[in-house]
This record gives structure tokens, sequence and C-alpha cells, in this order.
């Protein structure tokens, strides 16, 4: 009985054994396949780099830059070789160099001699900022400007102090780009920059003319010339182009002279032109003034043949730009004309029933770029006219006969003198405060009451301070703007 059980111990024993063995051995299988990706991950099919971002590379036109790589280049590929190079030297297989060409973007793909790619790059070439900006700092020390590039323009930005200085700034900026257009102003000028411009027109024209016409008749009979017996010599009156003021007949009471005849005229002309244009503009704008009208002027004909007019101007005229060059310094382009119709110049267009006349006009024009001071003063053009014409016509040599000569002439004389001058005045000013009284040309006008029109003869009164004598004209009144 004993050895029985020792017998089914025994095989208990065994039983246990084998079952702790089989679990082993169930257990040992997943650890082996755990083990077995992770060893197939060791060695992967494509290279790792090929998964990474490309680098971003960023040059200066015309620079280069030097790139450390981990393991020897085989080949290179450049997506656009007119922007950038790549250059490698044999000696440093892992060392490359990119060069940027031209404005623009490209890529750059780095294989090593396996055919597995080491790197990605992305280029962008731009222009060079920091050679601007440090042109811009040397030159123009003194202003805040700003430089920033966008594909192939350059934007320059922040505050200077005048528009001279911004358009030095262009124009230093533009030499860094391929064309003028690439580069943008967005320059912001501070300070004053309301310019007023004083024009004043003064003119004296002086016209003198004298015009002294006769008409005679000389009649003689029995002159000892054979075949001739009678002389008949009839002058006539040479007409002034003014109608003469004065006329006459001279009677002689003789048998040989007629009774002549004279128109006399003498007639003295003075002109005085006085304006006083005043314009504001802000600098670097251009603006203009006229004072006058328009007239319809020919400007050809339509598809029936007739004529289509256009308006011109004539008057005062004033367009001028300033432009601050410092900060009391202005520099101006004034175009200044002064014009009015004159008649003597009419010009008759048409036939028959169906014509137009053109008016002719007088012009008087100047055109010119000075610098001024704020508050100074200067002539820009000026006009100094004498014209003297003097004609006698007559009878030849009777009409060199002393004293009798004067029946057998007719004498004109004219003389004209001109005195034209233009002169301007620069302000740089400020607006005024709106707490300030601007005063007016109206300030202290008051509408006369029917007993001033109709007793006194007042078409209107004007009060000012203290007393103004009886000669001083009511309507002369201060400028109408402020200036600081």
């Amino acid at each position: 009985m004993n050895r029985k059980l020792q017998h089914l111990v025994a095989a208990a024993c065994c039983f246990a054994a084998a079952l702790s063995w089989t679990a082993a051995s169930a257990q040992e299988v997943p650890q082996r396949r755990s083990v077995a990706p992770s060893a197939a991950a060791a060695t992967p099919s494509t290279p790792a780099a090929e998964n990474v971002a490309p680098t971003l590379i960023e040059l200066s036109l015309n620079k280069a830059k030097a790139l450390t790589l981990p393991r020897p280049v085989g080949k290179i590929v450049v997506g656009n070789e007119a922007v950038a190079d790549v250059h490698f030297d044999p000696a440093q297989p892992t060392k490359i160099y990119v060069v940027a060409k031209a404005i623009g973007s490209t890529n750059v793909l780095i294989i090593d001699k396996s055919g597995s790619a080491i790197e990605q790059a992305e280029v962008r070439v731009m222009f060079d900022n920091e050679g601007i900006k440090a042109a811009l700092q040397r030159l123009m020390p003194n202003e805040t400007i700003d430089v920033s590039t966008f594909r192939d323009s350059v934007f320059l930005t922040g505050k200077v102090r005048s528009a001279s200085a911004s358009r030095n700034a262009v124009n230093i900026a533009r030499r860094f780009v391929a064309a003028d257009a690439n580069v943008t102003n967005m320059l912001t000028v501070i300070g004053s920059q309301q310019v007023i411009l004083q024009v004043r027109v003064a003119e004296m024209d002086r016209d003198v003319r004298k015009n002294l016409a006769a008409s005679s008749s000389l009649s003689k009979t029995g002159i000892g010339i054979p075949g001739f017996r009678r002389l008949d010599i009839n002058t006539s009156i040479l007409a002034p182009t003014i109608p003469a003021i004065s006329t006459g007949r001279l009677f002689t009471g003789t048998n040989v002279f007629g009774d002549p005849t004279f128109q006399a005229l003498e007639r003295q002309n003075l002109t005085k032109t006085l304006a006083e244009p005043t314009l504001t503009a802000i600098s670097g704008e251009t603006a203009s003034f006229l004072s006058g009208g328009e007239f319809p002027f020919p400007s050809g004909l339509d598809e029936n043949g007739q004529p289509v007019f256009e308006f011109r101007q004539f008057g005062i005229g004033l367009n001028f730009t300033p432009t601050v060059v410092e900060e009391n310094r202005v520099n101006m382009q004034i175009s200044m004309e002064i014009s009015a119709i004159d008649n003597t110049s009419a010009l008759t267009i048409g036939t028959g029933a169906q014509t137009t006349t053109v008016p002719g006009l007088s012009v008087k024009r100047t055109e010119t770029t000075i610098d001024l001071p704020s508050g100074g003063t200067l002539m820009i053009s000026g006009l100094l006219k004498d014209n003297l014409a003097d004609t006698i016509s007559g009878m030849p040599y009777l009409k060199d006969v002393p004293i009798l000569g004067a029946l057998f002439r007719s004498t004109q004389f004219q003389r004209q003198e001109t005195e034209l001058v233009i002169i301007v005045t620069a302000y740089i000013a400020k607006p005024a405060d709106k707490t300030t009284d601007v005063a007016l040309p109206t300030d202290g006008f008051e509408p006369a009451s029917d007993i001033d029109i109709y007793l006194l003869g007042r078409l209107h009164r004007h009060y000012a301070k203290g007393e103004r004598p009886l000669w001083a004209d009511p309507l002369k009144g201060p400028f109408g703007y402020i200036m600081k």
C-alpha cells in the first residue's frame, strides 16, 4: 500500500513539472515576437532624413553660406540654378557652399553615395537689407529709416524731417535694386510742411501817340516849259490809326495854293496793373490759382464740318510746387501767366454768313525754379520795354521845303514804355488755432443806410479802432491768414 502511494506521488510531481515547463514555454513566445520588430526597426529601408522638414536658408544677394553634413555627399540637385548654386570640395565631402545668384526662391536636395537623402534645404534669396541700412545710416545719420524687403521690392518706412531727405533716401536705396520701380517710398515727413506763396505783379504801361496829317493842292499855269502849260498837284491826308480829334482848313487867299486841310491827334495812355495772388500748398504738392475767365476757341471740325470749340483760360494764373528742403528753407517751381483778350489780333474763320471771330491773347508768362528762406522775397522776372516809332509821309521834295513843306507831308509819332515786375515771397506756415480770430477783408464793413445813400452819397460805412482820415480806403483790410 505504501509502495502505491509512493508511485502516485511521483506521478503527480512529474505531471506538475510538465505543466510548469509548458507554461514557461508558452510565455517565451510573445517575448521573441516583441523583440523581432525592434530588431527590424534597427535596419530601416529608407533614410530618416527624408521625413525631416526642409531647412530654411535665407541669403542676401551675391552672398554665400557653408553647411556641414553628417555623411559625405554623393549628389546635389538644385531646383533653379539661376537663383542659387551649390559648390563642394571633394577633399571635404561633408561640407557644401550655397551661393545666392538672383532674387527668388528654390530648393536643394543633398544625396549620399548610396542614394539616400542627407538634407533638404529651402533657399530664399533677398536684397541686401543690411547694405541698404548701412548706407542710409552712414549718409543720413539724423533720420529714422527702416528697410523691409519682399521678393524683388524694397520698402522704406519711418520718419524724416523734410521732403528732400525722403527723396535722398529713395535715391540711395535705388542703387541696390535692379529698377527704380522696385523701391516703394512709405516715409512720413514730419514738421511744418505748408507753404504760403505771395506773388506781386506790378506793371506800368505808358503810351504816347501823335498824328498830324495834311492835304493840299497846287496849281500853276504858264510854265515856261515847251508842251506844259499847267501843273496840278494834290496831296491826300494819310488817315491815322486812331480817329482824329482836331480837323480844320487853312485859307491861303492865293490862286496857286488851294485851301489845305489838316487832321491832328495827340493821345496819352497810362495803365497801371497790380495783382497780388496768394496760394497755399503742402510740400511736394502742386497748387493752382486763376483769376480771369475762359473763352471758346475752335479746335477742329466734327463729322458734319461744323467747328468744335474748346475753352481757353485767360487772366492771372499761378501754379507752384513747393518743397521744404530744410527746416527754414523752401524750393519752389513757379509758373506765372498774365493774359488778356486782345481784339486787335482777332481772327475771322469761315465764309459768308457762317463766320466766327476768335479773339487773340496778349500774354506775359514766366516759369522758373527758385530757392528761398521762409519770409524771403525775390524778383523772379521783369520787363522794361521802350518802343519808339516816328513816321513821316509826304510829297517828294515838296515835303522838305521849309515852312510850306508841312502842307505836303503827314507825321505820326508813337512811343510805348512798359515796366513789369513779378516778385514772390514764401512763408512756411502753420494753421491758426481755432480760438484765434482770423482777420478778413470784410471786417468792419457795414452797409450804408438810406440817409447815407440818398443824402450823403455813401455806399457803405467802415468802423475801426481810432479815427480814420476821410481819404482812407474803406475796403482796405488785413490779410485773411496767419503765419507763424
